[in-house]
């Protein structure tokens, strides 16, 4: 990497090594990755991969939260902050949603294409902008 001036980015592998710690090696080449100056991008679909995988092992929605949030207030670390600040929200408060449906229901509602039709009767009626095809 030529300029430490430069944003670059990060998936969602390097993320999960940084929670999980479930490999030693990769562990701490992420975390050395992270301390050497570049500011790092990560895309929302990155996020919604990590949130994927950990659900799948079982983690607690709340340990999920607390986990993300505290690696992505790493001040190196930039991502849509004032986005996820909703999305984690709705995750946290509503729990027989899937962070996809929050994620999804942020996006309609931001680019006003409400409402949003589904056969989800549990997303129609946890969310605001989704509505029950009957």
């Amino acid at each position: 990497m030529d300029s430490k001036s430069r944003e670059v980015s990060i998936d969602s592998c390097i993320l999960l090594r940084i929670i999980q710690r479930n490999n030693h090696e990769q562990y701490k080449k992420a975390v050395d990755l992270l301390l050497n100056g570049y500011d790092y991008y990560v895309d929302s679909v990155a996020i919604m991969e990590v949130v994927y995988v950990l659900t799948k092992e079982k983690m607690r929605r709340a340990k999920i939260l607390e986990n993300l949030k505290t690696l992505l207030d790493n001040p190196m670390i930039i991502y849509d902050k004032m986005f996820f600040a909703g999305v984690f929200e709705k995750y946290a408060t509503h729990p027989s949603l899937s962070f996809d449906d929050c994620i999804l229901e942020a996006r309609i509602a931001m680019k006003r294409k409400e409402p949003l039709w589904t056969f989800d009767k549990k997303f129609a009626n946890q969310s605001e902008v989704a509505e029950l095809v009957v």
